[in-house]
């Protein structure tokens, strides 16, 4: 089974080869990397790799690239995985030795020193987004079945796609760190936290 990673990025080339070189680093090679960029140019500083398929071009934000990105996928499962995540070793290995006939499988985080993600159930979901988007591998047939990510509420479009996931399909759940979520002062969650959780709101309302 092929994996498609996702990785949308807007001017941060500081963080972007590091976050291509944990993939690349994988022990299971059967993936493709799709990198979406909707500012400067960074396809020059990407390492030399047939499976890293770039995207140039603007977007109207993360949720658009995302969406870009999916429709040009080949794979057979998806992960999304920003520029500031970095996919934890053996962790493609993992997921195609366990996804078995599940939809989707979800794991953990880590934030700097700090655990996230809780075992799942979709009633504490219904209640906040206990699903941490790196962490998610969900099969093509999903995508086929509920199409692309909602372009409303752009800072809470994985959560909306996880309650919409959710309502139909119960996940695998690991406890097992599946990446590393950098945490920096340019991050959309420390910039506009107030805006994020607004909408994460009105995201939950909808699936009450």
């Amino acid at each position: 089974m092929k994996i498609s990673a996702f990785m949308p990025t807007f001017n941060r080339p500081d963080f972007i080869v590091k976050a291509v070189e944990a993939i690349l680093a994988q022990d299971y090679d059967n993936f493709e990397i799709i990198v979406k960029d909707g500012g400067d140019s960074i396809e020059h500083l990407l390492p030399k790799d047939a499976r890293i398929r770039y995207i140039g071009g603007r977007d109207r934000g993360i949720t658009d690239a995302m969406n870009q990105a999916m429709a040009k996928a080949t794979g057979d499962i998806f992960v999304w995985a920003n520029d500031d995540d970095l996919i934890a070793p053996g962790t493609f290995r993992f997921v195609i030795d366990n996804i078995g006939g599940h939809k989707w499988l979800v794991g953990r985080i880590l934030m700097g020193d700090q655990l996230y993600g809780e075992t799942y159930n979709y009633e504490r979901l219904k209640q906040n987004n206990i699903v941490p988007q790196p962490a998610v591998y969900w099969k093509r047939d999903l995508y086929n079945e509920l199409g692309g990510m909602c372009e409303d509420q752009d800072l809470t479009s994985d959560y909306e796609y996880w309650l919409r996931i959710g309502k139909k399909y119960e996940p695998i759940w690991t406890d097992r760190v599946l990446a590393n979520y950098t945490v920096h002062e340019g991050q959309i969650t420390q910039k506009i936290t107030g805006e994020q959780l607004a909408q994460a709101e009105q995201t939950r309302k909808k699936y009450l």
